[in-house]
């Protein structure tokens, strides 16, 4: 008995169970129960199938026959070993899950594409086959079927009369253009059943740079002729159609767009790449709010980025994959003088919400609630909100979420409203190239994939809408030269030289800094330890030494020359005289170098953010809990490699000592003034490397003229001034050409040196 029983499907070890029991006394009777149970369940298993779909504008490139195009809805894609004796043939298939039974007509078209065991059809028409089996449109189907019939000439009535009714109509058409639209639908006949939701490209039927979809429900059909009890009718250009009220459902899911109809390279998806990770977690959230009647919680959560990141464009992905509608409110619009029009205003936009339900209600720029400007009371605005959102019921399928810059700018009012907050960065190296790759691929734009490498090393910064407008301008400025079929180097560079954030500071190069050499190589080893020594990476180093020896330009040539994003921060600038604004705005800082990374955030002048901590040196002990917040932001960055810190002082002394534990501030560099020949040398060659020296300057005879100890600051000044002096002797001078250039003589600097001894 145990050999005949090789299924461990639920039911069947069921009955096994009960036939232990009994075989001892009926053996053979058990036996023969037990083997047809097997084979009725093979039986079954031939006939259980998975079924995918796709989005039905992707059907354009499958076929050249616009009649059978009409059909895509009612067409299934087989594997072209399945189903020989259906290949292009008209069948009655009768399907079944656990809840109920549904039979709908198909017209069978084999595939080499398509796997075993799978049905492929539309996305509308798996939609519309869900519905009628009971199941969720958000669930993988898999059905068990029979066909019952094969038709060789399907030809079902033509409908009278059709009632149909417009779903979720966010779409704003000119006026006579959807009588224009339907006109073009029905050039050849559709075939339609009861409680159908059909849907009309008007990309299609419309204008070619019309996006958008209409979608309608078949609500009655009268015809003169029955069906057989196969409810499907033929809608013709004859047909009569009638528009009744709107309804609100759910639409066929889409995560797939055609953007040209006659390449099907251009399928792409609706979600930007590299927004992977949110996207994913966006639909855990929602999803359960969307499937199930959930009483215990309302559906309320938090986004919050840069402005440009993709809040917007990931919550309209989001609404497409559940078939919801996306209603976005700018919070501009609920903000007003007087509380009871803000009140007035938010009742409004969730009346609006549950016209369109299901649907994602986006609040966004909501940090606007919690301002107190213009008379505005966010007690009262929050409170407003929350009355509306303790209003919702589980039936109106409603989700609200509310999207701002950074979480510290939305009250705590509406952060206790939701359930979950979540933020989104600054794309990475990798998540940069996959959005390059969608949006050239989605704009169009001409790019190599070299370039497309080239860009995401120098977008270092850059959020998805700052790829999209450098894509735009980059090809703009192709087309405008007419050098080149793609996009090539120069054309981003244009661009990128005025919108890349460099830290408002020039280029500095290492040549500009001269005898650091030693020091160069240590600062260069700590920002490559990350990546040769997992573990064992620096996180910051403090420079020390006397005023002008070259700290702060050891740092922005640091910066520059690694392709590094420079942060400066003066240690003063940051404190403020409110309480918790200091705290406050260094973690601004902090978060704007994660955005920016990899970059280097630099502190000047640390001992006067960062003292000694328990001095009692400000009556507030404010500085106390500026240290402490320091540390903590420092500690804060063990999980991104690509924050590095620098730090200048001229008093390591006055620094408080927490901070120059390995883990934080790891190593301390001495930077001094020159004292031998050969670094005056190297740091006057680097300051005047860039002048025009007359043939009489020596650099190796001028070194010997300037002091024992002298700082590049100090030498900086002489070369200056000497440049100073021989540009006021062309000024002076009325022989001389206009377009004369400036020569430094060795009198000038000469000069400079007694100057500055004086």
């Amino acid at each position: 008995m145990n050999d005949k029983v090789n299924n461990n499907s639920f039911p069947i070890c069921i009955l096994y169970f009960i036939g232990q029991l009994l075989y001892s006394k009926h053996s053979s009777h058990v036996n023969k129960v037990v083997s047809w149970l097997n084979c009725l369940n093979k039986y079954f298993e031939k006939r259980k199938y998975g079924v995918l779909d796709v989005e039905e504008s992707i059907f354009m490139l499958l076929f050249n026959n616009h009649e059978l195009l009409s059909q895509r809805n009612n067409i299934i894609f087989v594997n072209a070993c399945e189903f020989e004796a259906y290949h292009y043939k008209w069948v009655v298939i009768n399907f079944y899950s656990r809840k109920r039974r549904h039979k709908r007509i198909f017209l069978i078209v084999p595939s080499v594409l398509v796997p075993s065991k799978t049905f492929v059809v539309t996305n509308v028409a798996l939609f519309n086959l869900k519905s009628s089996l009971a199941v969720n449109h958000l669930y993988l189907l898999e059905v068990y079927f029979e066909i019952e019939q094969c038709i060789d000439n399907f030809f079902p009535p033509e409908a009278k009369k059709v009632a149909v009714s417009l779903v979720n109509d966010n779409l704003f058409l000119p006026t006579g253009m959807l009588t224009k639209v339907v006109a073009n639908f029905l050039k050849y006949p559709r075939y339609i059943l009861p409680e159908d939701i059909c849907c009309i490209n008007l990309r299609l039927y419309m204008d070619e740079y019309q996006y958008g979809y209409l979608y309608f429900k078949v609500s009655q059909i009268e015809a003169d002729k029955c069906t057989d009890n196969f409810d499907m009718y033929a809608l013709t250009e004859a047909t009569s159609l009638y528009d009744e009220a709107a309804q609100t459902c759910y639409c066929p899911p889409k995560e797939w767009e055609l953007i040209n109809y006659k390449n099907i390279g251009s399928i792409i998806t609706v979600l930007p790449l590299g927004l992977e990770q949110y996207y994913c977690q966006i639909l855990k959230w929602f999803c359960p709010f969307f499937i199930h009647n959930i009483y215990e919680l309302k559906p309320v959560f938090v986004i919050n980025g840069s402005s440009g990141v993709g809040k917007n464009v990931l919550l309209h992905a989001v609404s497409k994959r559940l078939g919801v509608n996306y209603k976005k409110i700018d919070c501009n619009n609920i903000i007003s003088n007087t509380v009871t029009q803000i009140k007035s205003n938010v009742l409004h936009a969730f009346k609006e919400g549950k016209s369109s339900s299901p649907v994602i209600l986006h609040f966004s720029h909501a940090e606007l609630l919690s301002t107190e400007a213009g008379g505005n009371d966010p007690d009262q605005v929050a409170e407003a909100f929350s009355e509306n959102i303790k209003n919702i019921n589980p039936q109106d399928k409603i989700v609200v979420v509310f999207s701002c810059s950074t979480l510290d700018s939305l009250g705590i009012p509406f952060i206790n409203l939701s359930l979950q907050t979540l933020n989104i960065d600054n794309p990475n190296e990798n998540e940069r190239k996959l959005m390059i790759t969608w949006l050239a691929h989605r704009l169009p734009v001409p790019i190599k994939s070299n370039i497309i490498t080239f860009l995401t090393t120098e977008s270092k910064s850059f959020n998805l809408a700052d790829l999209n407008r450098v894509l735009f301008l980059s090809n703009k400025r192709r087309i405008e030269c007419n050098d080149s079929d793609t996009i090539e180097k120069h054309h981003i560079k244009w661009f990128l030289d005025d919108r890349k954030d460099k830290g408002k500071i020039a280029e500095v190069e290492w040549e500009d800094v001269g005898c650091v050499d030693k020091l160069k190589r240590e600062v260069l080893g700590s920002l490559m330890s990350s990546k040769f020594i997992p573990g064992l990476e620096r996180r910051g180093l403090l420079l020390h030494g006397p005023p002008g020896t070259g700290k702060t330009l050891l740092a922005r040539a640091v910066a520059s020359q690694c392709n590094r994003t420079f942060i400066p921060v003066k240690g003063p600038e940051l404190l403020n005289m409110y309480v918790g604004q200091s705290e406050a705005n260094l973690r601004q800082v902090f978060a704007r170098a994660r955005e920016a990374s990899p970059s280097i955030l630099f502190f000047d002048e640390l001992d006067s953010l960062a003292p000694n901590r328990g001095n009692k040196s400000d009556s507030g002990g404010v500085m106390d809990r500026v240290v402490s917040q320091l540390l903590a932001e420092m500690d804060g960055l063990e999980n991104n490699a690509d924050v590095f810190i620098l730090a200048a002082t001229n008093r390591p002394d006055l620094i408080d000592p927490a901070l120059l534990r390995p883990g934080r501030f790891d190593k301390m560099l001495y930077i001094g003034p020159c004292e031998d020949n050969n670094s005056k040398e190297k740091v006057m060659k680097a300051i005047t490397r860039k002048f025009i020296l007359s043939d009489d300057v020596e650099i190796t005879d001028l070194i010997y003229m300037l002091p024992k100890q002298i700082t590049g600051a100090s030498m900086y000044g002489i070369c200056s001034s000497a440049w100073m002096e021989a540009a006021r002797e062309i000024i002076n001078d009325p022989n001389l050409p206009k377009d004369s250039r400036v020569v430094v003589r060795k009198h000038h600097f000469e000069n400079a040196i007694l100057t500055m001894k004086s």
